[in-house]
């Protein structure tokens, strides 16, 4: 007999009807996934032990739970679950028989013990990561930067090439080929701090055409104003250095502010603190 186990008191039996055996997207680990089955009837005015059971198993999304059985307990998660009820009547007596079909997981726990993007390692302040399309891993982290490691990151997010390693030891032993998604920052006395989404290249073979064109729209937008940072730049070191403005510089100006804009691009996801 296999029991979910709420807590000391609250503990709900069910019926075993399949296991297997599944490989963790995350590890690489073998994790076990049951299915179970659960019946019990309650009086029509009186539904607070379905209620109870159901919040169980929503909270159980996200908030591993006990499963035990006669010879081990285990941490597992509530992949999917569904019920349908039917009522039945004698003497005046309204009951409703509930059956529940429940799919679990084993959970795991991601123990990151160094974190190295493109083959450099960061102080990590925060760490998750999620299964997403395609079976991808996303990741995201918050890092502690020095100025010289925030320029590293700034400088490889405006790279030509945008795919690159991402090592998470300590949970797996292989690299994870992966871009950067949104990255937000904020500064500090002497330091960065970086909420950094990374998105490995599996996530890019399935094409959404409406994130596309959004994408290329916002994409654009901070590429050209970007550009005009960079054109301000230039043009306050000529007019300093030269005293004064021609037609040359102008032409100068704007070629460098086409050549660096990609250097400001940081600057427009820079907030007060991004554990906030």
């Amino acid at each position: 007999m296999y029991k979910l186990i709420e807590n000391e008191e609250s503990a709900y039996k069910v019926i075993l009807k399949e296991e297997n055996s599944i490989r963790s997207e995350h590890t690489g680990k073998v994790l076990k996934e049951y299915k179970f089955e659960s019946t019990f009837t309650e009086h029509v005015d009186d539904s607070a032990f379905s209620k109870k059971f159901r919040n169980l198993l929503d909270k159980s999304k996200e908030i591993p739970f006990e499963i035990a059985n006669d010879l081990e307990t285990g941490q597992y998660l509530v992949k999917n679950y569904n019920y349908s009820s039917s009522n039945s009547s004698m003497d005046d007596y309204t009951t409703n028989t509930y059956t529940f079909k429940i799919e679990v997981k084993e959970a795991e726990e991601l123990n990151l013990k160094r974190l190295l993007i493109n083959d450099i390692e960061y102080k990590v302040l925060r760490y998750s990561e999620k299964i997403e399309q395609n079976n991808s891993i996303v990741i995201n982290t918050i890092l502690k930067l020095s100025e010289e490691e925030k320029e590293i990151i700034t400088k490889l997010q405006r790279a030509e090439q945008i795919y690159f390693n991402v090592n998470s030891l300590g949970i797996r032993d292989y690299s994870l080929v992966m871009r950067f998604g949104k990255i937000y920052w904020s500064k500090h006395e002497g330091y960065y701090k970086a909420d950094v989404t990374l998105v490995e290249d599996k996530y890019d073979e399935e094409k959404n055409d409406v994130f596309n064109r959004m994408f290329v729209e916002q994409s654009n937008l901070i590429a050209k104003l970007s550009e005009q940072i960079e054109y301000n730049k230039s043009l306050e070191g000529i007019l300093i250095e030269k005293n004064l403005l021609s037609e040359k510089d102008v032409i100068e100006i704007n070629k460098k502010a086409k050549e660096n804009y990609r250097n400001n691009v940081w600057q427009f996801t820079l907030i007060e603190d991004v554990e906030k």
